[in-house]
């Protein structure tokens, strides 16, 4: 994963941000690669599922932000335990809510 710290950061954000892949680095803040990332292509692909959904959302709904903000950040942080859960103790995973 490549980012602007000098030696590998195993510390990750989970933020959805449009036209970016949903994982940062929580260090100096780079968006990284989720193609990097050694998550399963089915987590990747729902990390990717969710930051459409949210685009889309912001979009068509937007007179119901709150509900709509509310729902992405419960899903957010699902995807980021279940990416915890892939990637084990060597890396810390967080979320930053929308």
């Amino acid at each position: 994963m490549q980012c602007f710290c000098k030696e590998e950061s195993y510390d990750l954000v989970v933020e959805v941000d449009l036209g970016a892949d949903p994982i940062w680095c929580g260090k100096c803040g780079c968006n990284l690669n989720l193609e990097e990332i050694p998550l399963t292509e089915k987590l990747k692909y729902q990390f990717m599922s969710w930051v459409q959904a949210y685009s889309k959302s912001v979009i068509d709904e937007s007179e119901y932000i709150y509900e709509v903000t509310h729902q992405h950040n419960k899903n957010g942080i699902k995807l980021a335990q279940k990416a915890q859960s892939e990637l084990g103790n060597k890396y810390t995973i967080s979320y930053k809510a929308s």
